[in-house]
């Protein structure tokens, strides 16, 4: 057989028992501490993610929350400054004469 040194050399490490017990030893104790260490990086980043994730959601209905409620307060000042105009039956024209009964529905109620 005429097989490079290199080839004879690397064939030759594997071929007794404790080669092969010693590299599988070392590849163990190399792949072991690193998978354990991908996994508790990859649940931290997860862990991590989730909880930003969550609190930009959270941030983003409050803002939603509060825009409605703002507009809410406005609407609430337009009416109470409707109610506030008294309205005459009699001067509203013939052309809108559901006009009072449309503006009465939205009357302020406590």
């Amino acid at each position: 057989m005429n097989l490079p040194k290199a080839l004879q050399v690397k064939q030759a490490l594997f071929r007794s028992r404790v080669a092969r017990r010693i590299f599988v030893l070392f590849i163990l104790c190399a792949l072991i501490p690193l998978s354990v260490l991908a996994y508790i990086s990859l649940s931290q980043v997860t862990r991590n993610l989730y909880s930003e994730a969550n609190e930009k959601l959270r941030e983003a209905s409050k803002a939603s929350g509060m825009t409605i409620v703002e507009r809410m307060w406005l609407l609430e000042t337009d009416f109470r400054k409707i109610q506030c105009v008294t309205f005459d039956h009699t001067s509203v024209s013939a052309g809108t004469p559901h006009l009072w009964q449309k503006l009465h529905r939205f009357e302020y109620r406590k």
